[in-house]
C-alpha cells in the first residue's frame, strides 16, 4: 500500500524527471539549431570567397607538373641539401663595406674558401637557371597542409651567390658577376608560383638579395649591355601582390580544411611545428558534437577575417587587425598563427620588395643609358621609352624614385624607411649611391 508520503515524493520525482527531460530536450533544439545556422554561416562564407578569390580546395593548391628535366626548382633543393655553410661564416662574409671608388673590401681568403666548399652547390645553381620552368611539387594534405621542403639553405644559397658575385665583380669579372646574380634571381623566383606564404616570404628575401648583388655590382664593376639587358629580362614580377594574393588563398584552404576536420572530431595531432600544434584539438566525435556551435562560431570568424586578409591582397588596403574575436582568438589563435601572425609585416614585406624592384630595374636602365649615351640623363624621365616601359613608381610615396645625378655616378632611392625585421640587407638596397 502506497503511503501519502511515498506519492508525494514519487510524484515530485516524475516531475523533476520530466522537468529535466523538457529542459534537455530544449537545450538539445538550441544547439542542434545553433549548429545547423553557424554549419549555413560558414557554408555561405566560403561559397564567398570562391566566388570572389577561388578554390578553396586544397588539391587545387597544387601547381601542375612539370617533367623533373624542365623543373628548375628540383635542382635548387638538390644544390640546397649540399651546401655547408655556418652561420658564422654566413654572417660574417655578409658584412660587405665599400672604398671610396665603389669598390667591395670582403674577406677574401674566408669566401674563397667558402665557395669552393660549396662550389657544387654553386654549379647546381647555374644548372638550375637553364631549365624553364618551377614547381616545388608540394602536396597539400588534409588536416597537416603542405609538406613543405628545407628552405633556410635556399636563403643561405642565394646569400652565397650574392657573395661570388661580389667576389667577381672585385676580380674584374663584371660579365660573369652578373650571371651569378641572374642564376640566384631564377632560384628566387622558382617560389613566385607556390600558393604558400612562407615559400612568398623566402621568394621575397631571394629578390631583396639579387637586388643587394646588382647594386653591388654597378658599385664596382662595368657590366656589358648585353649582359645588363639579359638581366633586366629576368627580373621578377613589378609587384607580388598576384603571387601573395594566391598564397593567402592557400593558407586559408589549409585553415578552412582544418577547422572542418577538428569540427568532425577527425582532427588528429601531427607533430607539424607550422600547422596545429596543440593536442586537446583531437577532441573525438563525441567532445566535437557537443562543443561543434562554437567550434563553427570561431570557424566562421577566422573565414571573415581571412576574407578581410585577402581583400586587402589584391586591392592593397589597410587591415584591420582587431576584427578577429576573442572566442577565434581564444581557442585557436596560437595554433594556426602560421595564417594569422603579424599580417601587417607581411605586406610591409611585400611593399618593401617591390620597392627593391623598381629600384634594381632603374638602376640597370641607367647604366644602359650611361653606356649608350656617355652619360647618366638629368632625370629619371629620360628612360623612357627605350629603357624602361614607363617610369618606375615607388611604392612607398606613388611618385617617382629619388634621383641625382653626379659628376661620377648616381644616387638613387626610395622613400621607404625600411626595417630590420623586413630584410636581411637592410637600407643598402633602398639607398643606391653608385660612384661609376
Amino acid at each position: 500500500m502506497v503511503t501519502p508520503t511515498q506519492k508525494y515524493f514519487s510524484t515530485r520525482l516524475r516531475r523533476r524527471v520530466a522537468t529535466t527531460l523538457v529542459v534537455l530536450i530544449a537545450l538539445l533544439g538550441v544547439h542542434l539549431s545553433l549548429d545547423i545556422w553557424f554549419a549555413a554561416r560558414v557554408t555561405d562564407a566560403v561559397a564567398d570567397i570562391e566566388r570572389e578569390f577561388g578554390s578553396l580546395d586544397l588539391k587545387s593548391q597544387e601547381l601542375a607538373p612539370i617533367p623533373n628535366a624542365e623543373n628548375r626548382a628540383v635542382v635548387i633543393r638538390a644544390a640546397c641539401e649540399l651546401l655547408d655553410v655556418s652561420r658564422e661564416e654566413r654572417d660574417r662574409l655578409t658584412a660587405i663595406d665599400f672604398d671610396d671608388d665603389g669598390w667591395a673590401q670582403v674577406d677574401r681568403e674566408a669566401l674563397d674558401a667558402v665557395i669552393a666548399r660549396n662550389q657544387l652547390a654553386l654549379d647546381l645553381l647555374t644548372y638550375g637557371a637553364q631549365r624553364p620552368d618551377s614547381n616545388w611539387k608540394l602536396e597539400f594534405r588534409p588536416q597537416l597542409g603542405p609538406d613543405l621542403p628545407r628552405l633556410v639553405p635556399l636563403v643561405d644559397l642565394l646569400r652565397l651567390a650574392h657573395l661570388k658575385a661580389v667576389a667577381q665583380a672585385a676580380d674584374g669579372k663584371a660579365d660573369a658577376a652578373v650571371e651569378t646574380t641572374i642564376e640566384a634571381g631564377l632560384a628566387s623566383r622558382s617560389l613566385e608560383h607556390e600558393h604558400v606564404l612562407i615559400m612568398q616570404l623566402i621568394r621575397m628575401t631571394g629578390d631583396a638579395w639579387t637586388a643587394a648583388s646588382v647594386h653591388d655590382v654597378l658599385r664596382s664593376a662595368e657590366p656589358s649591355r648585353a649582359a645588363l639587358i639579359k638581366l633586366m629580362g629576368t627580373l621578377g614580377a613589378e609587384s607580388v601582390k598576384g603571387d601573395m594574393l594566391a598564397a593567402f588563398v592557400g593558407e586559408t584552404a589549409i585553415l578552412n580544411d582544418q577547422l572542418t576536420q577538428i569540427e568532425r572530431g577527425q582532427y588528429q595531432f601531427s607533430g607539424v611545428p607550422t600547422y596545429g600544434r596543440t593536442r586537446w584539438m583531437q577532441l573525438g566525435q563525441p567532445g566535437a558534437l557537443l562543443l561543434r556551435p562554437a567550434l563553427r562560431w570561431a570557424h566562421l570568424e577566422y573565414l571573415r577575417y581571412q576574407r578581410q586578409i585577402l581583400t586587402a591582397a589584391r586591392e592593397g588596403t589597410q587591415l584591420d587587425t582587431s576584427m578577429l574575436g576573442s572566442l577565434a582568438t581564444q581557442l585557436f589563435d596560437r595554433d594556426f598563427s602560421g595564417a594569422q601572425d603579424n599580417i601587417p609585416n607581411k605586406f610591409a614585406r611585400a611593399k618593401l620588395r617591390d620597392a627593391y624592384l623598381a629600384l634594381t630595374r632603374t638602376a640597370i636602365a641607367l647604366r644602359l643609358y650611361r653606356l649608350d649615351q656617355g652619360a647618366y640623363p638629368p632625370a629619371l624621365s629620360g628612360l623612357v621609352p627605350q629603357y624602361l616601359g614607363t617610369t618606375a613608381v615607388d611604392p612607398y610615396s606613388g611618385r617617382e624614385l629619388q634621383y641625382q645625378r653626379l659628376d661620377r655616378g648616381f644616387n638613387l632611392s626610395s622613400a621607404g624607411q625600411g626595417s630590420p625585421e623586413l630584410s636581411d640587407v637592410g637600407l643598402t638596397v633602398l639607398r643606391w649611391e653608385v660612384p661609376r
